[in-house]
């Protein structure tokens, strides 16, 4: 669950950043 909750975040930050 924290594994994914991780990964959640990350793909939301790159996804920011690459606006």
């Amino acid at each position: 669950q924290v594994g994914a909750f991780i990964m959640k975040g990350l793909l939301s930050f790159i996804s920011m950043s690459e606006i």
